[in-house]
């Protein structure tokens, strides 16, 4: 199927693309889009080729739909609009831009290795998100999460390769209370709207000018940076710290401590803050600013 040098839009039904289907646009000045819709257990297969289509929607009505993108070049942006989760796998291209435009939908990132060979990001766009679940390849290293039009919520995020994650777009983020970043070192949300999100790794750690949440899955260590900015902002420990290493902390006006025998020292602090231990037995709050109170 031959598309013209204008910006042609092509609409399919679940059972649009089969067996070596070819969508060819010799073009790459135009805005060409594909609209397709796919069932929850789909296999769009390897042989499929689409060049030079600019914007591909899938619409996964239900389950999860995989996408073999091997024989895909020339496209800028990739999106699930559907409801249902699209597992994208053999992509090419690191610099396009993919979305979540479903409000309950998934979205799994599988690029092909020559793709991400080096140090890689991988760029996604949070639009209407609401309670949908993303998976990034293993051997991406940056994933930059940006939020559009409103408030995003994820309820999972799985990214083992990731060391830093960045999140921008100026909406609210929050992932789920019951998932965290788990392998990231550095996360950036201070492009972001209201964030509330937990961590396990993080050893930078900034948000923005709102009155952020964020949840530390570990003990400090000396070099920690935990920069929350501006608003009234909540740092909550859900494991035991110790007054061993005082991290510096800047912007951080309530400190929550989940579990017993919590400690800290807060001689890095650049400003009083509410330290609240809920944990119980033996707690010790140290180098305190004045006005703090525990």
């Amino acid at each position: 199927f031959a598309l013209t040098n204008s910006d042609d839009t092509v609409n399919g039904t679940f059972s649009t693309l089969t067996i070596n289907d070819r969508i060819i646009d010799n073009t790459t000045t135009d805005k060409d889009v594909l609209n397709v819709e796919l069932l929850g257990g789909a296999s769009v297969p390897t042989t499929v080729e689409i060049k030079n289509v600019e914007t591909l929607n899938f619409n996964v009505l239900s389950g999860t739909a995989t996408v073999d993108a091997t024989n895909y070049s020339g496209y800028n942006t990739v999106a699930n609009t559907g409801t249902g989760t699209l597992a994208l796998t053999n992509l090419k291209s690191t610099s396009a831009e993919y979305v979540m435009k479903g409000a309950t939908g998934g979205l799994n990132l599988g690029f092909a290795p020559a793709a991400v060979a080096g140090i890689d990001t991988a760029k996604v766009t949070l639009d209407g998100t609401t309670s949908g679940a993303l998976t990034v390849d293993a051997n991406v290293e940056n994933v930059v999460l940006t939020t559009k039009n409103s408030a995003a919520t994820l309820t999972n995020f799985v990214a083992t390769g990731a060391t830093t994650v960045a999140i921008k777009g100026g909406q609210g983020f929050k992932l789920d209370a019951a998932n965290s970043f788990a392998t990231a070192t550095t996360i950036d949300a201070r492009e972001a709207g209201k964030a509330e999100f937990a961590a396990t790794a993080a050893t930078t750690l900034l948000t923005g000018s709102t009155d952020d949440k964020i949840t530390l899955g570990k003990a400090f260590a000396a070099n920690d940076l935990i920069n929350l900015g501006a608003g009234n902002d909540t740092l909550v420990f859900n494991v035991a710290s110790t007054v061993t290493n005082a991290a510096t902390l800047i912007g951080v006006e309530n400190v929550t401590f989940k579990t017993t025998g919590s400690a800290i020292d807060m001689k890095n602090a650049d400003q009083k803050a509410a330290l609240t231990f809920e944990g119980g037995t033996t707690i010790s709050a140290i180098d305190l600013a004045l006005g703090s109170t525990v």
